[in-house]
Formats: C-alpha cells, sequence, structure tokens
C-alpha cells in the first residue's frame, strides 16, 4: 500500500483548524457580541418605551441626553434608579442595565392625601400672629355681632385659618384672612379676598349658614367649614380626618368653647 506523505500545505490547514484563539481574539470576539446585545437591549428598550411612553417616569429619561425629547436612544438615557419596576420594564432587563441596583424610589405619599381627597382646604401653616390687631380686631367684634357669632369664635377661626395674615394664600388656592375658596367668594359676593373686611364678612357668612344647616352646633359647622358640609352629612358628625378633627379641637380651645355646649 502506498501512503502519500502529507503536504506542508495540508499540515499548514491542519493546523490553523485547531489553532486555539488567542487572548485577544476571545476580548475582540466577546465585545463584539456585548456589542450586538447591548442593541438588541436598547431596541427592546426604546419599544417598551414607545409602547407604554405613559406608566415611564419622566425623571428615567436623562435630561442632559441630547436625544432626551426623542426617547431612549441609549442606555446611557437611563437613570435606572428612577424606574418603576412594576409598570413596563421588567427586572430582568433592568438588571442588565449599568448601576441598577434592585430598587426602585418610593413614590411619596402627602400626609394630607386623605382629607384632599374627601375635599378637605389645608390652611397655611404659619401662624406667626396669636391675636388680631387693633384693626382687625374692630372688624371682626363688628362682623361678629351682625352673624350673631361670638367674637372669640370667628378670631378663633381666623387664627386657625391663616395667623391673622390678611394676604395668606393656601396651596388648594384659598384666600385671605378666612381663606375663602374664590368660587366661595364669589358666591357671598367678595370683589377682593384680600381686602380684610370682605374677607371676614364673607366667612362670618358663611360660617353662619353652616350653623344654621347643622342645627347651631359649632363642632359640626367647624367641621364643614374645614371639610365641606358634605362630608359633615355623609358621616353624620365630625368626619374621621384627623386634619378635620384637630382643626375643630384646637379652634374651639382657642375660642373658649370646648367645655361648653357649642351650639349657637
Amino acid at each position: 500500500m502506498n501512503v502519500s506523505p502529507v503536504t506542508g500545505s495540508t499540515a499548514a490547514n491542519t493546523t490553523a483548524a485547531t489553532a486555539v484563539p488567542t487572548g485577544n481574539q476571545i476580548v475582540s470576539q466577546w465585545q463584539s457580541t456585548n456589542q450586538v446585545f447591548e442593541e438588541i437591549l436598547e431596541e427592546t428598550l426604546e419599544m417598551l418605551v414607545s409602547e407604554e411612553s405613559s406608566t415611564l417616569p419622566t425623571a428615567g429619561i436623562n435630561p442632559s441626553s441630547t436625544a432626551s425629547s426623542q426617547g431612549l436612544t441609549g442606555l446611557s438615557g437611563v437613570d435606572p434608579s428612577t424606574i418603576n419596576t412594576s409598570d413596563s420594564l421588567t427586572p430582568l432587563l433592568l438588571s442588565l442595565l449599568p448601576n441598577f441596583t434592585g430598587t426602585t424610589p418610593q413614590t411619596a405619599t402627602s400626609a394630607n392625601s386623605t382629607a384632599a381627597d374627601a375635599g378637605v382646604t389645608s390652611a397655611p401653616t404659619s401662624t406667626s400672629a396669636t391675636a388680631p390687631s387693633g384693626s382687625l380686631a374692630s372688624i371682626i367684634n363688628t362682623t361678629a355681632e351682625k352673624y350673631n357669632l361670638p367674637p372669640s369664635l370667628l378670631s378663633a377661626v381666623i387664627q386657625q385659618e391663616s395667623g391673622f395674615n390678611p394676604n395668606a394664600v393656601s396651596s388648594a388656592g384659598a384666600q385671605g384672612l378666612m381663606q375663602l375658596m374664590p368660587s366661595t367668594a364669589q358666591s357671598l359676593g367678595v370683589s377682593n379676598a384680600f381686602d380684610p373686611a370682605q374677607n371676614v364678612d364673607a366667612g362670618a357668612s358663611y360660617l353662619r349658614q353652616l350653623l344654621n344647616q347643622f342645627g347651631g352646633s359649632v363642632p359640626l359647622a367647624l367641621a364643614a367649614y374645614n371639610a365641606g358640609p358634605g362630608a359633615v352629612s355623609k358621616y353624620q358628625g365630625v368626619p374621621p380626618y384627623a386634619e378635620t378633627q384637630n382643626y375643630v379641637q384646637s379652634i374651639l380651645n382657642h375660642a373658649g368653647l370646648a367645655n361648653a355646649s357649642s351650639s349657637l
């Protein structure tokens, strides 16, 4: 039997076929594969954002990115810590993003959310003054007599609502000494809610209406002033809102009516 000798070219091909890739070749192949993978991930993120953009927090877009107005155009445009994993992006995809810690920020819940949902208007937090000025005291006394209200009650409501600040404006838009909402002020004929005389007269008139509506009960009238008459009617008493309950008790204490019959 004749055996043909292995030629040089055949041996070279055999050696090339069995050669082990060098370290540089492995790194190059890995970088190429990783780049393709990042492109796929980027396209997936863009697709999810475009389909469910309404559920993606705007904070998830880096405002410094030149393409931020056009959605996610690169992984560097995403701040993973601001994305809610319960919405559209899966934890698996997020785990592949740089700097993802596995946690997301919690949405802050307003301390007044329950009261706000019930229509409660929060008064300004600043109550620097503890007593009305001379001119305001005169307005309070005159107005209280006009609507058959104890001056101490009217003064306590003003203190609680605005801290005797005629220019007070709440976050909900209530204005002036007795924190009248614009619609309420308009219905009561107020042309300038920041005018002390107009504001106190309208607020006292409204308070008298509420007293008449709830059988002269001061606690119920105060609760209605704060949370709305609908809430008082619904619960047949002072609503179970912490803000409203504290509001009523504080005014009764300041007015010296906490231990009285509290009926006018």
